[in-house]
C-alpha cells in the first residue's frame, strides 16, 4: 500500500507523543526490537487508559480485588487477560491503534507473538498498578 501524505503526518504525530524509552536494540531480533521500539513505549503512553478500562471491566463483572490478597488480585488480573475475548480485544485495540502504518503491518505480520508479548506486559502492569 501507499503511504499518503495523510498517513505520513498521523505516523509522525503518533511518534511525537511517544515516550522515549532509550532502550538499545541494535543487537535485538524483529519482534524483542518491536517489542522495545514499539509495544513498551505505547504501553506506557496508554498505561493509564489501560487502568481505567480495567477498572471498567471490574465495575462491570462487580469484581472487588480490595478483599484479594497480592498473589490473588495478580492471578485474577492473569486469567482475565488471558481469557475474556472483549477485554483482550479492547486491550490490543488500545495498543494498536497508537501504531503506525508500518509497526501496524509488522503487528498483523505477527500477530500471535505480538499479542503474546502484549498480554505479559499488560498482565505486569496491571498487576503493578493494582498491587
Amino acid at each position: 500500500m501507499g503511504m499518503t501524505n495523510s498517513d505520513h503526518l498521523r505516523d509522525q504525530a503518533l511518534l511525537e507523543i511517544r515516550p522515549q524509552l532509550g532502550l538499545d536494540t541494535t543487537q535485538s531480533r524483529p519482534l524483542e526490537r518491536f517489542q522495545h521500539q514499539t509495544l513498551r513505549p505505547l504501553l506506557k503512553l496508554q498505561h493509564p487508559i489501560l487502568v481505567r478500562q480495567f477498572h471498567a471491566f471490574l465495575k462491570e463483572h462487580k469484581q472487588h480485588l480490595a478483599d484479594q490478597s497480592t498473589s490473588e488480585r495478580q492471578a485474577y488480573i492473569s486469567h482475565v487477560v488471558k481469557t475474556h475475548k472483549r477485554l483482550r480485544a479492547t486491550l490490543f485495540g488500545l495498543i494498536s491503534g497508537f501504531m503506525t502504518g508500518d509497526e501496524y503491518d509488522f503487528y498483523l505480520e505477527n500477530r500471535s507473538e505480538c499479542n503474546k508479548r502484549i498480554t505479559q506486559m499488560v498482565i505486569q502492569r496491571l498487576g503493578d498498578a493494582l498491587g
